[in-house]
Order: structure tokens, then sequence, then C-alpha cells
């Protein structure tokens, strides 16, 4: 239309009206219609302190490295609603514009990389100036935040790492000097030999790592199985998997804990002559099933003691659930669900 005015009404030649109405487009109409899109219909940018509790909670609730840098596209997402998100393996040191705004280069939290938001407001105009130091001041915002929950995080691996020293050189050694010293080793040794693979398995899962459940449940059943033959209560055990998932030490820290109370609970409650215990892979899950033939009631009568508030607290870390069900009378079954690792 600006050509058409020049070239007609004003009889500019046709070589001069289209350079001239590209520059008058480009210079005023241009930056015109930006503020009056930023004006009337665009979207009001949130200032810096209103990501603030979005940025710490994502740092302070993070408890690894990997989970706190993939929480900071989600911080640029929410702050410009780009049309599209990339990787990009080209560090740069601060935030810039490129392309006449149609991208906005970010540094990426605490790797070499450029996370490069394409489109403000999915497509709906271009990157600003207040765009760029809105984003800048969000990048040192979070720095500082990565770095206190870096922190964070050492410091606790520090503590662990000293729990786990005072544990294995202080308690530990007390243990081997008993079991080795005693004039009763006979009556000893088994006892302090439990203790001190209780204590093995504490600082095992305080390391982390991982363990096949094959493994793990022969231990179990092991354990139980000695306590049953001392008492002659009869024992049935079964497992029934169709992989050999791997359980983080943990995880199997909190059932072998469960099994033992469930099973110091048949034996001081329940006078059972029998106990099964069954293991069963459905899925992404884990279902065990603790039953025994002892002369009990109803349990939803019971009144919770601290054994069984330590079960359910145990399967509520595991982010599982737990129920004692009357199978049949003077039969109940304790019945946990628990979700496997991906």
């Amino acid at each position: 239309m600006i050509d058409l005015l020049l070239f007609y009404l004003w009889s500019v030649p046709q070589t001069t009206a289209l350079p001239f109405a590209l520059v008058l487009v480009a210079w005023l109409y241009f930056p015109l219609r930006q503020w009056m899109w930023n004006r009337f219909i665009g979207k009001d940018l949130k200032s810096v302190h209103e990501y603030l509790p979005t940025i710490l909670n994502s740092c302070l609730a993070s408890r690894s490295d990997e989970e706190m840098l993939q929480s900071w596209p989600n911080v640029m997402r929410d702050a410009f609603s780009p049309l599209n998100l990339i990787l990009r393996n080209e560090p740069v040191q601060d935030v810039r514009i490129a392309r006449d705004g149609l991208i906005l280069e970010v540094p990426a939290l605490g790797a070499q990389q450029t996370l490069c938001l394409e489109y403000a407001d999915g497509g709906r105009r271009l990157f600003n100036e207040q765009d760029r130091r809105l984003a800048q001041s969000l990048t040192d915002l979070m720095n500082q935040s990565w770095e206190v929950a870096n922190a964070r995080l050492e410091g606790m691996d520090q503590e662990r790492e000293r729990i786990k020293r005072e544990l294995h050189d202080g308690l530990g050694a007390r243990l081997q000097s008993i079991m080795h010293g005693s004039n009763t080793r006979e009556d000893v040794t088994p006892v302090v030999r439990l203790a001190w693979r209780e204590l093995r398995d504490i600082v095992s899962a305080m390391d982390g790592g991982e363990r096949a459940l094959s493994e793990i449940a022969g231990v179990w059943r092991a354990d139980i199985k000695r306590l049953a033959d001392s008492l002659k209560l009869q024992f049935e055990w079964r497992v029934n998997t169709h992989t050999d998932p791997r359980l983080p030490s943990l995880t199997a820290l909190h059932l072998g804990r469960i099994l033992s109370e469930a099973t110091q609970n048949v034996v001081r409650h329940a006078e059972a002559s029998l106990m099964r215990v069954s293991i069963r892979q459905t899925g992404h899950r884990l279902q065990i099933t603790i039953g025994n033939d002892g002369v009990v009631d109803d349990p939803g009568d019971w009144v919770k003691g601290r054994g069984m508030n330590n079960i359910v607290h145990r399967v509520q870390k595991l982010q599982g659930q737990v129920d004692w069900k009357l199978a049949s009378p003077g039969q109940v079954d304790l019945m946990i669900d628990i979700p496997l690792p991906a």
C-alpha cells in the first residue's frame, strides 16, 4: 500500500518507491506494530520475583544435578511460552537475541550448551530487549540457586560418608571383637553375625546401587526359615517373577525390615503353626503377601501398634500400598504392593 501511494499519488519513480516503502515499513511500521501488540494484545511478562518460588522449589527439591538441569527448560517455557525449545551444543556466555527477534539464546545451566527459544508466545510475537533482560535475570538467579542446591547436596553426601565411617569403624569393630573374642562363641556368634550383616545392609543402602531380586529374596528366605525352624513353625515360600528386577539398595532394606517385622508379629501375636510368603511381579509392580493361620481377630478391629506403624511408614516411603485382610476365619494376609523402578 505504501508502495502504491508513493508510486501513484506522489509520482515517485518505481525504482525509488519500492526501496523507500521497505524502509518506511521496517523502520516505522514494524516497531509501531510491535509496540501496539505488546501494549494492547501481547502477553505481559512477569517480573523476576514472581519466578523466585518456582526456581527455589526446582533447585531445593532436586536430589541430583540431572533433576536440576531438567528444571531449567521448564522455567524458560513458563516465562516465554516458545513454540520450540532446542538444545544446541554451542555455549553462549550471556542471553542474546538472534535472527531479528525470532530466537532467544540462553546459556544452559551447568553445561557447555545453549537453550534456543524459538518464536515467543507460541509464535505470536518477536523476542525483544525486555525478554532478554528478564531471561538474563532468571539465568543469574538460577545459577545462584543451583550453587546453593549443589552445596546442600554436597553437604548431605559428606554427612552420609561420615555416618558410614562411624558405623563401620566404631560399631562394626566392636561387633567383630565380640564375635572373635567371646568365650561363649557358640551362643554369641550367630547374634553378632546377624547384627554385622544388618550393619552391612544399612551401609550398602546408604551407598546406593542395585541388587537382583533373586539374590535379595534368597537372603530374606534364609532369615525367615531360620526363625521358623527355631520355633517349629511351618514355612512356605513362593516367588513368581517374569523378569529378575533389580531393586535399589534402600528399597531392599525397607522390604527386608517389613518382612522381619511381619514375621515377628506372627510369632508374637498370632500363635500360628503355618506362615506363607508370596512374592509376585505384576507388570511394573511387586506384590508381597505374608499370611498365617494363627488365632486372630478381624484386622479392622486392630489398634495399630509400633510394629504395624513401622510397616505402613516403610511402605509409604516406597510409594506403595499396604493392607491387612482376613482371608478366612483365623487366617490373615498382609498385602504389600510397591512400584518397581523403571
